[in-house]
């Protein structure tokens, strides 16, 4: 007689119900609200190598169950490269409880101008990604006395 095999349970891991990189929260005594400062698509730099001030990432996150291993990954596109992680443990205590995920980044060194996601992972699985761009900042015409030089050869 063959074994009749136990169908294999399925693991569950949150969803993000919002994910954002932003310069920071703010948590109201009096009510528990939430507010997020200032999202943040890009960083503009003078200079390369430079500097990130610090920054939040929040996920506001769903449908999870139990304990869970919550990484944020900073992974640089150009080169495939992690540059920064950090994370927390998450409990949920019930399935239809919500849990807001707040992991401040103190700064990053980026060594040049390029695309990096956020990426956030429960126990080493991609729950959700986000993306800024590292910008070299140009010098706009009004550095110059707002005039571009005229092409002589005409």
């Amino acid at each position: 007689m063959a074994k009749s095999k136990k169908p294999k349970r399925r693991e569950t891991f949150p969803r993000c119900k919002a994910f954002l990189i932003c310069q920071s929260t703010i948590t109201e005594a009096e009510t528990n609200d939430l507010s997020i400062i200032r999202i943040i698509t890009n960083f503009r730099f003078q200079e390369f190598p430079s500097e990130t001030p610090p920054f939040t990432v929040y996920a506001r996150l769903v449908g999870g169950f139990n304990r869970y291993k919550m990484v944020i990954q900073v992974q640089d596109l150009h080169d495939g490269q992690v540059v920064a992680s950090g994370g927390a443990l998450v409990d949920f205590v019930d399935r239809v409880g919500t849990i807001s995920l707040m992991i401040l980044i103190e700064s990053l060194t980026l060594s040049h101008a390029a695309a990096y996601d956020v990426v956030l992972l429960a126990d080493e699985n991609e729950i959700d990604r986000q993306q800024f761009t590292a910008v070299l900042e140009e010098e706009s015409p009004d550095e110059h006395g707002g005039q571009e030089e005229e092409d002589e050869s005409s």
